[in-house]
């Protein structure tokens, strides 16, 4: 067997277990509370906002609300769950701005206790791009999100947040 394939089958267990209910759980408790970020888009441009977690159901879902400070106006919420019948994580959210609003769901299949990447699904129309986000904490005071598009077959940053308790 080659050292490849030997090491995908080893490594199988392992991802299973940490893509679980009950680490999703941790993840959701060390996320809980309200956070200040500082960040900035691609551009360079600074980016400012509250984050706001709180778990409900016996820790089962996750409320998200994020507000960016001025001069930014983008505003969201959302619902984060496990999917028992898909065995995947599922946030939808509603975001608004000067723009305009939306709903997109996204989903994951992979996360453990400190990290979950979640990508854009597709609802009732195409989304507009392909694009994920990835969240990361880094202490119980200290978290980190990065938004990416995946444009020319490459994934590029959009935003990012350092978030602090």
């Amino acid at each position: 067997m080659n050292k490849m394939l030997l090491t995908a089958v080893l490594l199988m267990p392992s991802l299973a277990q940490a893509a679980s209910k009950e680490s999703l759980k941790v993840l959701f408790t060390k996320m809980q509370g309200e956070w200040q970020c500082e960040g900035a888009f691609a551009s360079g441009k600074a980016l400012s906002s509250n984050i706001k977690f709180k778990t409900d159901f016996s820790g089962d879902v996750m409320e998200y609300r994020h507000q960016d400070l001025a001069p930014n106006n983008f505003k969201a919420a959302g619902l984060w769950s496990y999917s028992q019948a898909d065995k995947n994580f599922v946030a939808t959210m509603h975001f608004a701005s000067a723009e305009g609003s939306t709903i997109t769901a996204f989903v994951s299949d992979y996360w453990d206790e400190n990290h979950i990447t979640f990508k854009g699904k597709e609802l009732w129309k195409p989304l507009w791009a392909e694009n994920r986000f990835t969240w990361k904490v880094l202490s119980h005071k200290e978290i980190t999100m990065v938004w990416e598009v995946y444009k020319n077959d490459t994934w590029k940053m959009g935003d990012y947040l350092n978030c602090r308790k």
